[in-house]
């Protein structure tokens, strides 16, 4: 491997936090106001231009999973549920009625979850961040951390102005792919399981006509989403898994889902039918994972934990799951949290873990943990969790179903 002296990096004026987030996606939202709300001086770090990671650029536009148990009984409340409201503040949406900010309980057969529009939701959680007195940093590509030992001291991040150094007390990694804690050295699983799909919303005449009629803009959108789904057991084995193994790799992926975009367009009648949007981020379900203090899987459904900060009921199956403090966590990093879909976990309900509710849902418990490391000399392993569940539950976070 050859080895490029790198450019000097700037240190940023007033660049010393409590709290720094790398990734503005829904777990990077959830844990810098979380962290904003416990009084703490919050930075989030975001490299594109707006926030809401797959939610708004990959457009995966489906508030998902229901924040309830299929029953009328809410399982999933905080700013999970804040944030649900949020992506519909300025958009249509879908929502049944009955399900109404903070009730217990709702209709049976109505689920407690919604679809929104993207850019209407992007805008609204930038005005989130002003109104938090988050500092956000745009366009701004986090590079390495510092590290003292298993301390993280900081972070440089590429802009157009060059390299610059931000120091915090305390960590999330909230990007996705693991890549603050990766590049800490702590210990991460990373297989290739993506199934190629690509996610499109179009319009035509006749759902125009229909949203005219029913008074209801968002029935003119349609969602396209193409490819294998990847939660299907019958998807042929021989179907090629991506990951992100290579720059090739994941180049790879985005061209071969924009070239299946580009036969669906080639099939529209152009005088009635044409695409409104195409995804802006690679369409990635899982990358890498941490290999943390617990991996919930197959073996934790319908078991509670002493250590819960949340719980959900699975996507496609129907069990009820906890999530552990521990899966968070790792004592290779004693003050870097992660968030979303990087927390330990594996199989099924790892597909769960992933979508937006729940990436806020933990994002928001590892914003809350890294507050109280910031104003402490503990690690991420001797916690007092019992305190932190007590300001989950402050929050109307449910810990138990």
């Amino acid at each position: 491997m050859e080895h490029f002296q790198s450019e000097t990096v700037t240190v940023a004026q007033g660049s010393a936090y409590d709290v720094i987030v790398v990734g503005g996606g829904m777990a990077g939202v959830g844990a810098a106001v979380a962290a904003r709300r416990q009084g703490k001086r919050v930075l989030l770090l975001e490299k594109g231009s707006y926030l809401g990671g797959l939610a708004t650029l990959g457009l995966v536009v489906l508030y998902h999973p229901p924040l309830d148990d299929g029953a009328g009984r809410k399982l999933v409340g905080g700013l999970a549920e804040e944030l649900l409201h949020l992506s519909i503040k300025y958009a249509y949406d879908d929502l049944p009625e009955g399900w109404t900010f903070r009730a217990e309980k709702g209709p049976e057969k109505g689920r407690y979850q919604t679809v929104f529009n993207a850019p209407s939701f992007a805008l609204a959680l930038n005005e989130l961040m002003q109104q938090e007195g988050i500092d956000v940093l745009y366009d701004a590509l986090f590079c390495i951390p510092r590290m003292e030992r298993k301390r993280c001291t900081g972070v440089s991040v590429e802009t157009k102005a060059g390299r610059y150094f931000y120091s915090a007390r305390a960590f999330v990694d909230a990007s996705g792919d693991g890549d603050l804690l990766h590049r800490a050295g702590a210990e991460m699983v990373e297989r290739p399981e993506n199934a190629l799909t690509f996610w499109m919303l179009s319009t035509d005449l006749d759902n125009m006509q229909r949203a005219i009629e029913a008074g209801d803009v968002g029935k003119a959108i349609r969602i396209e989403a193409i490819g294998a789904n990847p939660h299907e057991d019958c998807v042929e084995k021989d179907v090629k898994r991506y990951g992100i193994r290579t720059p090739e790799e994941v180049s790879e992926f985005i061209m071969r889902g924009m070239n299946m975009g580009l036969t669906r367009l080639k099939s529209f009648d152009r005088a009635r039918r044409c695409l409104v949007s195409i995804p802006g981020m690679a369409e990635y379900r899982k990358t890498r994972a941490l290999v943390g203090e617990y991996t919930i899987s197959e073996k934790d459904r319908e078991k509670h934990f002493e250590d819960s900060i949340g719980c959900t009921k699975e996507e496609f199956e129907p069990h009820c799951i906890e999530i552990p403090y521990r899966c968070l966590m790792t004592r290779q990093c004693d003050n870097i949290l992660a968030a979303g879909r990087i927390i330990s976990s594996d199989g099924r309900p790892r597909d769960t873990i992933r979508l937006i509710a729940i990436c806020v849902q933990t994002g928001e418990a590892a914003g809350i943990a890294a507050s109280m490391l910031a104003g402490s000399d503990t690690t991420a392993a001797d916690l007092d969790v019992p305190t932190l569940q007590e300001k989950l539950t402050a929050q109307h976070n449910k810990l138990h179903f």
